[in-house]
C-alpha cells in the first residue's frame, strides 16, 4: 500500500472508529459484558442457555473464558445473538489520539532510533514533511539539532 493509500485508509478508520476512541477513553470499562448485559436485560442463565441449546453451566465457561480473554470471536458473537445484540469489534490507538497521530508518533520514534539526520532518506524526509510542526521539533530535539 503506498503512503497516500494509507493515508487516506487511516482517515477513513479514523472516521470509522471515533466512538470506540470515545469509549476506549472513558473509565471505568465494564468487565464481562457477556455476564453484565444478560443480567441488564434480565435474562437467567438457564433462559439464555435454552436459547443457545446449550448446558448453563457452559454458558458460565463462555462467560468466564470471556473474562480470561479466550472466549473465540464466534463464540462472543453466537451469545450476544442469543441476547438479541451484536457484536460490535474495533482496534483503537491505546492513548485515544487517531490513527494518523499514532502513524506520525512512530515515524518519530523510527527516526529518532536511527539518530543521526544524515542517515535518514528521502521517504524518511517525506514523512517528516507531512508532521505537524510541533512533532517536527519534538524530533529534532530528540536528534539534538534544535
Amino acid at each position: 500500500m503506498q503512503q497516500q493509500d494509507r493515508r487516506v485508509a487511516r482517515a477513513r478508520l479514523d472516521r470509522e472508529l471515533r466512538p470506540l476512541r470515545m469509549m476506549a477513553k472513558a473509565q471505568p470499562q465494564t468487565r464481562g459484558h457477556l455476564r453484565a448485559v444478560r443480567q441488564a436485560l434480565g435474562m437467567r442463565a438457564g433462559e439464555m442457555a435454552d436459547r443457545m441449546s446449550m448446558h448453563r453451566s457452559v454458558l458460565y465457561r463462555l462467560e468466564e473464558s470471556e473474562l480470561a480473554g479466550t472466549i473465540s470471536m464466534g463464540k462472543l458473537q453466537d451469545v450476544a445473538a442469543a441476547m438479541g445484540c451484536v457484536l460490535v469489534y474495533g482496534i483503537v490507538p491505546s492513548h485515544g489520539e487517531t490513527l494518523e497521530e499514532l502513524a506520525g508518533c512512530q515515524v518519530l520514534d523510527r527516526l529518532a532510533e536511527k539518530g543521526d539526520p544524515r542517515a535518514w532518506n528521502e521517504g524518511d524526509i517525506k514523512r517528516i514533511l507531512e508532521l505537524p510542526s510541533l512533532k517536527i521539533e519534538k524530533l529534532l530535539k530528540a536528534v539534538d539539532m534544535v
